[in-house]
């Protein structure tokens, strides 16, 4: 399968939050679905670099989180909330070497946004499906159904991660628990 940004339909009337907005996949996403018609809102860590984004791609609703600090996400979804939206980074070393890990591995940005746009706007698409590259070892190819890691499949530790979720967040999605 050769799916492309071409095959998006409008997203007119839809809203979509975007976390890493300003670069990578993050800012390929954001740019795509504004292209279509949606309303994005573009979560960053750097306000600077969050605004130069918003001012490149012409649209976009930025929203400054740090994820990697739980008042800071506890902040966004409270203003979610307020906003009645409902939404569904590495440093140091570890960025380091992701940055050459991916330069070496991975394809550009672009293509490696296909798979979660698919996955997001497609009507394909199905609750549950994992979304990967359909190349050799996942890491380059076009968007396809792929396997998940078998315990990424175990119903126990999918709980056990959603509970602590919830808990170091304090948001609640009583929706999700009966799944």
């Amino acid at each position: 399968m050769r799916w492309t940004e071409a095959e998006i339909g409008d997203q007119g009337g839809k809203t979509f939050l975007v976390t890493g907005a300003n670069s990578g996949l993050g800012y390929e996403t954001t740019r795509a679905l504004l292209a279509k018609g949606a309303r994005v809102i573009m979560a960053v860590r750097s306000e600077a670099k969050g605004r130069a984004a918003v001012q490149k791609l012409g649209g976009g609703e930025l929203r400054i989180v740090d994820l990697a600090d739980l008042d800071s996400v506890r902040a966004l979804a409270a203003g979610l909330r307020r906003d009645r939206e409902q939404t569904s980074g590495p440093t140091g070393v570890m960025k380091a070497f992701m940055r050459v890990g991916n330069a070496v591995l991975a394809q550009p940005a672009a293509r490696g946004a296909l798979n979660q746009l698919y996955a997001a706007v497609d009507p394909r698409a199905e609750g549950g499906q994992f979304i990967g590259p359909d190349g050799m070892g996942e890491n380059r190819g076009w968007p396809s159904v792929v396997e998940p890691v078998a315990r990424a499949k175990d119903p126990a530790d999918a709980q056990r991660l959603w509970t602590l979720s919830e808990q170091l967040t304090g948001v609640q999605f009583e929706g999700a628990r009966s799944r």
